[in-house]
């Protein structure tokens, strides 16, 4: 429990912090501000429901909270927010990103949980939990949990519970993209502009150590591979180590490829192209001057060995067609999820009033590539429904299509909604690699959050952005058709 008297327990066996900054970074102060604004309603909106239930008031946001009872303690801290942060980053010495992860992580607790308040008596320990979890997540080194809690003033059992606690709200989606990250620090800086005050985050998760560490590793892995491949061919080639079976083995494949050397060789000597022959010219021939039929003038016969050898050629040569689920892969460019609209892109039906006055019919041409999807990428879908008949109406029509039993597909992965921006929504909480829609306004307002889209259209217009695709049906864009 985070009490004001156990925390000055806490503070007074703390060791000396090993470099103490002259300056505080930029992040901490506008993470405060930020986070003192958000308890500060929420506290307010918590007395006000917390009112209305001791005077008999019936409310449906009475069990507001319920999923961060974990972190509530008894009464709030002493510490303002703004000496509790600075406090974690003089003694952890983690880097300023890590509070901008830490606020990552609490906006994705409030959305997957968007019946819980973050308030004055949770918020130390949701800040110094996430910060935690943020440092072992992009910083080198970083301290265990038992000296987090002694700088954040609760137990070492309790951080450890509060930590598994997170990461069980979160799903384990604790991964924050270099563009996630840039979009955060870019929220946050846009709210301290609104309150009269223009500050920049420090931006160094992705440029510095992740780039460089990479490169070294990357050089290091060649250097291991190559070394590796050196050692097994000398030991492959070296004669005092084979025994009879190997030096009888080798011998055969030099055998075999003097062999097939000298029957795919040319014929020795130049030799001179034959003329062709020339087709007469009168007004009644129609013979095709586009012909690809090959004339061997009288005289001249190919060789039996050289013709089999050429076939031998071809076939080897032959180009091979590549199977749906490749088509697949490499056009998603090894996407690992997707989200996709179902109307006008699954279904026959292209509006919300068809589904609710007929039935919902599946493409049976887009099946196949459907399933292919599903084999390679964790995939949802969705759409904006009237009512729940509609939605009955859509889960029946994949049922019976098969696309629950056959694919890896599962009925909680396709998500309904009562609006547009409900959609949107969706798709930015999910962070897909690729998203599949057929409202070009939707594919605009998350040109900047989804790495590439999918625009299906009978139309083709312009362009919108580089990472935005467009094509008439899905099977198409996958060359189904």
């Amino acid at each position: 429990m985070l009490a004001a008297t156990e925390y000055s327990n806490h503070q007074s066996r703390l060791p000396e912090p090993s470099q103490i900054e002259s300056t505080t970074p930029r992040v901490l102060t506008i993470l405060s501000s930020v986070v003192e604004k958000l308890v500060a309603r929420n506290d307010r909106l918590a007395d006000e429901l917390s009112q209305q239930e001791v005077n008999g008031v019936s409310c449906s946001l009475g069990r507001v909270g319920k999923s961060l009872n974990a972190f509530h303690g008894v009464r709030a801290p002493s510490i303002s927010i703004p000496k509790y942060l600075e406090r974690i980053y003089k003694y952890t010495n983690c880097s300023p990103s890590c509070f901008v992860v830490g606020y990552v992580y609490i906006d994705r607790l409030l959305h997957k949980h968007p019946d819980s308040l973050v308030i004055s008596l949770n918020v130390h320990r949701l800040l110094v939990t996430s910060v935690m979890v943020a440092s072992k997540m992009i910083d080198d080194i970083h301290y265990n949990n038992a000296f987090y809690a002694r700088v954040g003033g609760v137990s070492n059992a309790e951080l450890n519970r509060l930590e598994l606690e997170l990461l069980f709200l979160l799903d384990f989606g604790v991964t924050v993209s270099s563009r996630v990250f840039e979009s955060y620090c870019l929220h946050l800086e846009k709210e301290m502009l609104m309150n009269g005050t223009a500050l920049k985050i420090e931006r160094q998760m992705a440029e510095s150590s992740s780039s460089s560490s990479s490169r070294e590793d990357l050089i290091q892995l060649i250097k291991r591979f190559g070394a590796y491949l050196t050692v097994k061919m000398s030991n492959f080639f070296s004669l005092n180590n084979l025994d009879s079976r190997s030096v009888g083995a080798i011998a055969g494949l030099a055998l075999a490829i003097v062999f097939t050397w000298r029957m795919f060789r040319s014929p020795s000597g130049p030799q001179r192209r034959p003329p062709k022959r020339q087709a007469p010219t009168t007004s009644n021939s129609i013979a095709s001057p586009q012909s690809n039929t090959t004339v061997i003038p009288s005289g001249i016969c190919a060789p039996p060995e050289d013709l089999r050898a050429q076939n031998v050629v071809d076939e080897f040569f032959q180009p091979v067609k590549p199977t749906l689920g490749q088509i697949v892969r490499q056009k998603l460019s090894e996407g690992r999820k997707v989200t996709c609209r179902l109307l006008g892109v699954i279904l026959e039906e292209s509006s919300p009033e068809e589904i609710q006055l007929t039935q919902a019919t599946v493409r049976s041409s887009v099946l196949e590539v459907l399933l292919e999807i599903t084999k390679f990428c964790d995939l949802y879908l969705m759409e904006r429904v009237l009512d729940d008949e509609s939605e009955k109406k859509i889960l029946v029509a994949l049922e019976n299509a098969g696309v629950f039993t056959s694919g890896g597909l599962v009925k909680d992965k396709v998500l309904f909604c009562s609006t547009e921006i409900g959609r949107s929504s969706f798709v930015r909480q999910l962070e897909p690699d690729w998203h599949i829609d057929t409202n070009l306004e939707i594919i605009s307002q998350l040109a900047r959050f989804i790495k590439y889209q999918l625009y299906i259209s009978s139309t083709r217009p312009e362009r919108s952005a580089s990472n935005v695709f467009c094509s008439p049906s899905l099977e198409q864009f996958f060359g189904c058709v």
